[in-house]
């Protein structure tokens, strides 16, 4: 009898162990699942109030010389006090500075999806501080934002004007006259083709 006492007591100890682990895993188990779940909440909550700003070059469909600059949310969530450095610091027109551009200075708030655009004419890129005005391959413009909180971020984001550019700095004038050119080399064909017709009427 005490002998099979002793071996239930066994028995007994060792369901207790195995349930015991079996508890403890379930637990262990339950925990990093809860962990996991938290971190992801914490993730989405993040992504949801966490703006991403995006800076980048967008040829247009009608021409290849017509270039938009995109200043763009691409989040769930307003981003405020934008503020913009650029390097190097270019003409996009003319004698106009990039950095003069009024949202290249400062925009308050950008709502999610909003984006700003500035279309340039690569021809009228040049350099400043380059006393042969050549196009540098590269402008790297840094955004600073914020958040609704006032969690502030910042971004570089190198722009391949190289790529976007044909090798070549026009001036308006040069486009002008050569376009002129065109036009009185048309209107001078024209007026040959129309003293033949009335050559033969006559």
């Amino acid at each position: 009898m005490d002998s099979l006492n002793a071996v239930l007591t066994l028995v007994f100890a060792g369901l207790v162990a195995v349930a015991t682990i079996v508890i403890a895993r379930a637990t262990n188990r339950y925990v990093k699942l809860n962990a996991s779940l938290v971190e992801e909440t914490r993730l989405l909550r993040k992504a949801q109030t966490d703006p991403r700003i995006s800076v980048y070059l967008r040829p247009q469909e009608l021409t290849s010389v017509i270039v938009d600059l995109v200043v763009r949310n691409d989040s769930q969530a307003q981003a405020r006090n934008l503020t913009f450095q650029i390097e190097p610091d270019i003409y996009y027109f003319q004698n106009q500075k990039l950095s003069d551009v009024d949202f290249l200075q400062r925009i308050p708030s950008l709502q999610p999806a909003e984006s700003r655009i500035l279309p340039m004419w690569t021809g009228y890129w040049k350099s400043i501080d380059d006393s042969e005005n050549r196009i540098p391959d590269t402008v790297t413009i840094r955004v600073t934002y914020q958040d609704v909180i006032g969690n502030e971020k910042t971004d570089n984001f190198p722009l391949p004007l190289r790529s976007y550019s044909h090798g070549e700095n026009w001036t308006g004038d040069t486009a002008l006259d050569k376009i002129a050119e065109s036009l009185k080399r048309l209107e001078g064909t024209a007026k040959k083709c129309l003293e033949h017709l009335q050559r033969q009427q006559d």
